[in-house]
């Protein structure tokens, strides 16, 4: 019997990865996905709550004003993005990495050129992706703030002594790309949702996009192949570090945030009866986390050698490859940082198997915290549809522009994954698969409820995009549209 199941794990997992690869479907309503239920779903010690149905997207501040078309009723896409732009409007985008966050924010950008907004105002450099500092992408919008009202202070329409509205219309990218974010991206919406003067009458879209995680943890293995935990870790082990790696912080990977407990936590919690009961329970757990403590002072003091970082960096400089740049990972400052970093990921793992195994964490109750902050995001969309989230958000976000005519931050081929690493990834990610097949099925449920026009500008939008990446490909192979040798 343990065999049959084994093997029911490894060939469901094979299939979820197989169909997550695959490119978006042609037909507006998907398939049943092969996660529902997951595998071998965890015990549930109460009832989940339903989450409540979505039929329409609107955004968390309205527009108080359309400006123009940006677009002529010649464009090719003016059938597809119908409503003109907000003279002011916030996108705020939580952005988890793998789950096509570049090309929304590629997006977002190309609409701004069409409205002639040249430069993102909150970042410190003033210059657009991938030009700006990565840490702008931690900041919270009050971060922002003073930036984006000068912004529009410059661009409002002088009259009568005041400044009023922008004379153009005006997108204050709000993206936050960073560990983790999640519980301080929403508490911001709702702040602004409780004091909307401070948007300054402009509209605010909120968006979150998440992806099945097994297709993500793989995608992330085989794209930042220079990271720490990457290097010289095989696709099983890196599974085995980041246990529910789309919900638990403290992995260094982007995720939803939710933070372990302490013992001094538990012990004055709701189950202080289970951790101070008898058979040592109390003394596992101290245990464990007295390891991780341990564990971290450790890397703290590597880390804080920083005449041995700057030199380690020197010596990096120039090596262009990804491949080149993970020699570094494997020796020097680098090697022993590395180290010290994985010494913490494998305290943090068993860690937590502790917790899970006397019931200290559960399932239900970290799908609980996390569908309460996703609730306050206007759209929870998934990558596996991503054609339909761009969409919705193009809609109740006031975008300008389709996505660009190829894809962004891809990674180089996937090796062969083998039936065990599928099957790990499985295990160690129960619950984040059923968090993911909660909103997913949500989602569904709110693209069956669009109107038919929907699918058709759906369709529509797909074509256009489909021939601007046949043009890409062609340039990129040296030919003409007539497949004659370029000059």
């Amino acid at each position: 019997m343990e065999l049959l199941a084994a093997l029911r794990v490894v060939l469901l997992a094979a299939v979820v990865l197989l169909s997550a690869f695959a490119g978006p479907a042609e037909q507006l309503v998907p398939t049943p996905s092969p996660l529902s239920p997951p595998p071998r779903a965890p015990p549930a010690h109460a009832a989940l709550v339903v989450l409540p149905p979505q039929t329409s997207v609107r955004p968390t501040l309205a527009c108080a004003a359309r400006a123009p078309p940006a677009l002529a009723a010649t464009h090719p896409a003016s059938t597809i993005i119908l409503k003109p732009p907000c003279n002011c409007s916030i996108f705020a985008f939580l952005h988890l990495r793998k789950c096509a966050g570049t090309t929304m924010r590629a997006t977002v950008f190309l609409s701004r050129l069409l409205l002639h907004q040249r430069f993102e105002p909150h970042l410190p450099s003033g210059k657009p992706p991938p030009f700006a500092h990565a840490r702008s992408y931690c900041r919270l919008l009050a971060d922002h703030e003073h930036a984006f009202h000068a912004e529009l202070d410059a661009r409002a329409a002088i009259g009568a002594g005041r400044r009023g509205a922008p004379s153009r219309p005006l997108i204050f990218d709000w993206e936050v790309h960073c560990v983790p974010a999640l519980a301080a991206f929403v508490g911001t919406l709702r702040e602004l949702r409780a004091q909307p003067e401070r948007a300054r009458g402009c509209a605010l879209f909120s968006l979150a996009v998440l992806r099945q995680p097994v297709s993500w943890l793989v995608s992330d293995y085989f794209y930042f192949i220079n990271e720490q935990d990457h290097v010289n870790v095989s696709l099983a082990e890196f599974a085995a570090l980041k246990p529910e790696a789309l919900l638990l912080a403290g992995s260094a990977t982007p995720s939803l945030g939710i933070a372990l407990p302490t013992p001094k936590a538990l012990r004055r919690g709701a189950r202080a009866g289970a951790f101070n009961a008898s058979g040592g329970v109390g003394a596992q757990v101290d245990a464990a986390h007295g390891a991780l403590r341990e564990a971290a002072a450790q890397l703290r003091h590597v880390s804080a050698d920083g005449a041995a970082r700057l030199a380690a960096i020197a010596e990096a400089r120039g090596r262009g490859s990804r491949a080149e740049r993970t020699v570094d990972r494997t020796r020097g400052f680098f090697g022993r940082k590395r180290l010290a970093h994985m010494a913490v990921l494998r305290a943090r793992a068993a860690y937590y198997a502790v917790l899970v195994s006397h019931g200290l964490v559960r399932c239900d109750e970290m799908l609980a915290q996390v569908d309460g902050q996703l609730a306050h995001i206007d759209l929870v969309g998934v990558a596996e549809r991503f054609d339909e989230t761009l969409l919705l958000a193009i809609d109740a976000g006031g975008l300008q522009a389709l996505p660009p005519a190829h894809r962004l931050n891809v990674g180089e081929a996937r090796r062969e994954i083998s039936p065990a690493a599928l099957a790990e990834l499985v295990r160690q990610n129960r619950c984040s698969i059923l968090l993911y097949e909660r909103w997913r099925a949500r989602f569904d449920a709110l693209v069956r409820a669009q109107p038919a026009e929907f699918g058709n500008r759906l369709r529509r939008m797909r074509n256009i995009v489909s021939r601007a990446e046949d043009q890409v490909a062609i340039k990129r192979a040296g030919v003409n549209e007539d497949k004659e040798p370029l000059p």
